[in-house]
């Protein structure tokens, strides 16, 4: 057995699901528990050979999850609620001629472990205003700082000190960072 063999079962076997597609979410290949996922309809699915969201509004941040992959891993999280949410993980291949893109999908189920801290704990712990907590829910739903400028009717430049203070209080430079920083924690509707 050669190690290109090996490493193609291993994948194919690995219980996370991953997807191998190009920019127009073409699927190329997904691994077994990927197929079980699609097959469930949370928050992707497979139509016509391709990926596509369950829910509309997560189709554009799908594909610009896709078109906009690098050779770094980036994530972005699509879903209705905190229990369809799914984590997307992006790194295009590298030396890929058709612009092939790897992605990862974790679903919340996943994502969080039985014992987490409710959600209001995060306000306590990092110091959080309510405001702060309104602008990290948005964050997590990958809505860009002129998008949350105006869900929330504050002025953009406003939104970018909400989120300096956000990453400075919560120790993170980035959306990935903040995003893994909010993992342990369960995220409850209607919290003020």
């Amino acid at each position: 057995m050669t190690g290109k063999t090996l490493v193609s079962q291993w994948a194919d076997l690995a219980p996370i699901p991953m997807v191998l597609l190009d920019e127009d979410l073409h699927l190329h290949w997904s691994n077994t528990a990927a197929g079980r996922l699609l097959q469930a309809r949370t928050a992707v699915m497979e139509v016509e050979g391709a990926l596509e969201a369950v829910h509309d509004p997560d189709q554009r941040i799908l594909r610009d999850q896709v078109q906009e992959a690098t050779c770094a891993p980036s994530l972005r999280v699509i879903g209705a609620s905190p229990k369809e949410a799914c984590l997307l993980i992006a790194q295009r291949l590298q030396g890929s001629t058709n612009r092939q893109v790897m992605l990862i999908l974790r679903p919340a189920d996943r994502l969080f472990h039985a014992e987490t801290i409710n959600f209001p704990d995060i306000r306590r712990l990092f110091r959080l205003t309510a405001t702060e907590i309104r602008v990290v829910e948005h964050l997590l739903s990958s809505a860009s700082p002129l998008e949350i400028a105006k869900a929330s009717q504050i002025k953009i430049g406003t939104i970018r000190t909400h989120v300096r203070n956000i990453y400075a209080k919560m120790g993170v430079t980035s959306r990935e960072g903040l995003f893994m920083r909010c993992l342990p924690f369960t995220w409850l509707d209607g919290v003020n």
